[in-house]
């Protein structure tokens, strides 16, 4: 324990609290070295035998809180505040002092892999910081000399804490929040945005004279309590009596243990992006504080919106008198462009304090909306969220029909609050002329709200929703330089490894430099060939294999512990001694390994594979690094969808770099795949591309018990009058068979062989309800190709936007979404298919004049023996519901 304080001559004295372990004793000679390095450092070490026993001076623990104390204050155990990690007994011990938790004010502010002392030491103040291991601590108390070395250690930590706390001017930015908000600082300080918000409006309220509404925060702890115990009927009536929904009903487990819900209402609208790889310059306009804009341009509020007695989203308010929450928004607007005003002239330790002050202000009117949406809130509510984010949607649909209706201009994306603009130019000032066409024609049609240029984009890789990679174009006094941007890619996330990620970032970095397809991807492929190499060679550090996961609860308390690597570790770690990084908010990170001589364990489970890096190291080699899965599960998903919309490669082939079994990657074409079956059926396309992808029709000869594929018989006619094919290709020896209905396998000479209309009629609806059955399975599949995870269950997790029942349940390991494998696009695709194949009549417009008689006398014969099967199929295909329009659709009611 290290406690520092201010004295008065302006310099920070310490002391350091040291205790002996259980049951053990101070090194010989600890005491003696112990002041001699107090008279020379200037600091203080004080040992005391245990928590009970203490031989400390009276007034040291007064130095810890501004509370008297003469004995320590017991550290009872607790619920943690606000997820700091200081549970109530510490922060008695404190009493009267702030506590600024470092590890919490990272997350606030910061978007780092792992939130450690180590991590951010070295990110954020260049710093390297030396770890110690749990289990080395007792051999460090032996002696004297390692013990001062580990309480130097001790003091260093405590020293970076306050470094990063400067660095991230935690103090003055949450000084400023509270003095906004109106609410304790300490509370500011353990991240408590909620209350914020809550005393912000508490305060304006009570100006205004109104009576605020009451927390349901007590009345819901009893009832999560008598939940189970009461009947169906009972508990329903339970819940209606306290007029709150039933998802805002507590789980019976720890706080921390509850289950992260979205919001119960439509969040902002997402538009389908155009994917693929662009090469002339993209805008991004985005609204400034959309949601704090809508509130002002609509005047919404508690005030102004009448609500719905159904609970349906309520009408825009007709009240033009400006309510509490608009004017609320606008008095911190004007304020930050205030404080942004004098910025511009500011100089020196001013510039740093308007900008936190300016920050401040952002991030309190950017709060606001989260206190209506958030069921736990003293104003949660939630037909003015649903309201808010309803008319969101359609601001940005009614800007993209602007951009693209009006001005001609190709919206490629947009998401909540922002569009991207492909602009087709190569000149980056013509492009900027663009954007301002589009911000004047916006602007003007509202009073609050605008929308402004967020970024230019030189390049950009766009894979789906939120999924994307750009070259962005910024200025520093006016020289432009180019950054590359990554949204959403798996390389950003932290379940991945450090291997997978610097791979991830060569291949981005291939496919936004602007070279050629062809040079691009023999780049890609000579350096998987490079690292699977290296990999098995044992030419990578062992930390590239590093994966890293937070603990969103104790890991005692995951029911599915068995399926989590990380919650595996960390409880091996418990056991073994560890007390820090086992703990809920934590981050552990953790190498998929396998036995030493057993190759990939691919019969073992991921999770009983997964090793701390500190383990690996101690083994004596038991345990060594699972190549195999690092190349199948980390490296070839990341690369692949990268190079998913690059021509030239495909997921097989770069499975094949990496020295994996090719075969098990292999699937559609992504034109395949993204391209609607429908659509083919209403293009001006030939036969051969319309029905590209259909199964053939099969008949099977009831003498040789073969079976074969029937060609059309519009081109089987035709080939045979001709030998030349006028549709879909039908060679070999099957193409004829419409003339003779004969078997192709079975000798012609004889009465076998011989194929019967009825049997033709038959088989083509036993194939036919096949395929009706397969549509029937309603089976799904993982869109993303390096998945492709298949199943019939209904899985009704939802994260971020994604529909209810499409979330991959291999999430978060893959993040694609589930899609119906056989649709009913498909399904009347190849039921039409095989009506073309009996097509006796419309095929003859197709007819060359030269030939024309000749065919037509021929089809006329066949239409004889096919009509039976033709209308067979024709029946089936026409109660599909796909291929009907319904008229009353179409027609509007004035």
């Amino acid at each position: 324990m290290l406690a520092s304080e201010w004295k008065r001559t302006g310099m920070l004295s310490h002391f350091t609290v040291l205790r002996k372990l259980d049951g053990g004793i101070f090194p010989m000679g600890f005491t003696k070295e112990a002041a001699d390095r107090n008279s020379k450092a200037g600091s203080n070490v004080i040992s005391f035998e245990s928590r009970q026993a203490c031989r400390v001076p009276s007034n040291m623990w007064s130095k810890l809180g501004r509370l008297k104390r003469s004995v320590m204050p017991k550290l009872t155990k607790g619920n943690t505040t606000f997820g700091s990690g200081a549970s109530p007994g510490i922060m008695s011990c404190i009493a009267g002092r702030l506590l600024c938790d470092t590890f919490l004010c990272a997350r606030d502010l910061l978007k780092e892999v792992s939130y450690s002392l180590t991590q951010l030491a070295k990110t954020q103040l260049n710093k390297d910081r030396k770890e110690i291991a749990p289990r080395d601590i007792p051999r460090m108390f032996q002696n004297s000399g390692s013990l001062l070395e580990l309480i130097e250690y001790g003091e260093t930590d405590a020293w970076l804490s306050m470094e990063l706390m400067f660095h991230l001017s935690v103090l003055p930015l949450t000084r400023q929040l509270t003095n906004i908000s109106g609410n304790l600082w300490g509370k500011t300080l353990q991240g408590a945005r909620a209350q914020r918000v809550e005393y912000l409006l508490l305060h304006a309220f009570h100006a205004k004279k109104f009576i605020v509404p009451d927390k349901f925060s007590s009345q819901l702890k009893v009832l999560k309590v008598t939940k189970r115990k009461l009947n169906h009927d009972a508990e329903d009536k339970a819940i209606d009596d306290l007029d709150v929904d039933d998802a805002e009903i507590e789980s019976p487990h720890n706080e921390q243990e509850k289950t992260r819900k979205g919001p119960a209402y439509s969040g902002g609208l997402v538009l389908e992006p155009k994917r693929g790889l662009y090469d002339k310059y993209i805008l991004l306009l985005d609204f400034n504080s959309l949601y704090p804009s809508i509130i002002q341009e609509y005047n919404i509020c508690f005030t102004t919106v009448q609500r719905s007695p159904d609970g349906s989203v309520p009408r825009l308010p007709s009240n033009k008198r400006p309510g509490l929450l608009p004017e609320l928004l606008k008095n911190l607007v004007e304020r930050r462009r205030m404080v942004k005003s004098w910025l511009k002239t500011a100089s020196g330790l001013k510039v740093q304090q308007l900008d936190i002050q300016q920050q401040a202000l952002k991030l309190t009117a950017n709060s606001m909306y989260g206190c209506l949406g958030f069921s736990n809130s003293r104003f949660y509510a939630k037909p003015l969220a649903e309201l808010i984010t309803l008319q969101g949607r359609e601001i940005l649909q009614s800007t993209v029909d602007l951009v693209q209706n009006n001005l001609n201009l190709e919206v490629i994306y947009g998401d909540t609050d922002s569009i991207m603009i492909y602009s087709g130019l190569d000149d980056i000032s013509k492009a900027k002329v663009i954007a301002g066409k589009v911000i004047q024609e916006v602007n003007k049609k509202y009073r609050c709200l605008e929308i402004d240029l967020d970024g230019i984009y030189k390049r950009m890789l766009l894979l789906k929703k939120k999924k994307y990679a750009a070259v962005k174009v910024q200025f520093k006094d006016g020289t432009p330089y180019e950054v590359i941007e990554r949204k959403g890619l798996d390389m950003v996330r932290r379940d991945w490894s450090l291997l997978s990620k610097e791979l991830g970032d060569f291949c981005l970095s291939q496919i936004l430099s602007g070279g050629s397809c062809e040079d691009v991807v023999e780049s890609i492929h000579n350096s998987l060939r490079k690292v699977q190499e290296d990999m098995r060679n044992g030419q990578v550090p062992l930390e590239k294999y590093v994966i890293t996961k937070s603990l969103t609860k104790p890991p005692e308390a995951y029911p599915d512990a068995k399926s989590q690597p990380h919650v595996e570790v960390a409880l091996r770690l418990k056991k073994s001694g560890y007390v820090t990084g086992c703990s809920a908010g934590d981050t552990v990170p953790y190498i998929i390994s396998c036995e030493q001589g057993n190759g990939s364990s691919s019969s073992t489970g991921i999770a009983q594979r997964a090793r701390h890096p500190d383990e690996l190291k101690t083994d004596n080699g038991k345990w060594i690094i699972d190549i195999e899965y690092y190349l199948a599960q980390q490296i070839h998903p990341v690369v692949s969808r990268l190079c998913a919309s690059i021509q030239g490669t495909s997921p097989a082939r770069l499975a094949d770099c990496l020295g994996l079994d090719s075969s098990k990657f292999q699937s559609k074409s992504s034109e395949a795949v993204n391209n609607d079956p429908s659509i083919l059926l209403l293009c001006a396309v030939d036969d051969e591309e319309r029905y590209r992808g259909c199964e053939p029709l099969v008949v099977s000869c009831p003498s040789c018990s073969g079976t074969f594929d029937c060609p059309p018989v519009f081109s089987s006619v035709c080939l045979s009058i001709s030998g030349k094919p006028t549709d879909a290709q039908a060679g070999g020896s099957t193409s004829n068979f419409w003339c003779n209905l004969h078997c192709p396998k079975c000798p012609e000479e004889g009465e076998g062989g011989r194929i019967s209309p009825v049997l033709i009629a038959n088989q083509v609806k036993r194939q036919a309800e096949r395929f009706i059955t397969t549509y029937y399975k309603g089976l799904m599949m993982c869109d993303d190709e390096t998945c492709m995870y298949t199943t019939r269950s209904l899985n009704l997790r939802v994260i971020g936007d994604s529909e209810r029942g499409t979330v991959c349940p291999n999430y978060p390991r893959c993040n694609g979404r589930l899609a119906i494998k056989y649709t009913e696009a498909d399904l009347y695709k190849q039921l039409t298919y095989f009506c073309h194949v009996f097509d006796t009549v419309r095929c003859l417009d197709k007819v060359d004049n030269k030939i024309r008689i000749p065919v037509e006398k021929e089809l006329v014969r066949i239409r004889a023996l096919v009509e039976l099967a033709a209308s067979t199929v024709q029946k089936l295909r026409d109660r599909c519901a796909y291929g009907w329009v319904q008229l009353k659709d179409l027609t509007v009611t004035i």
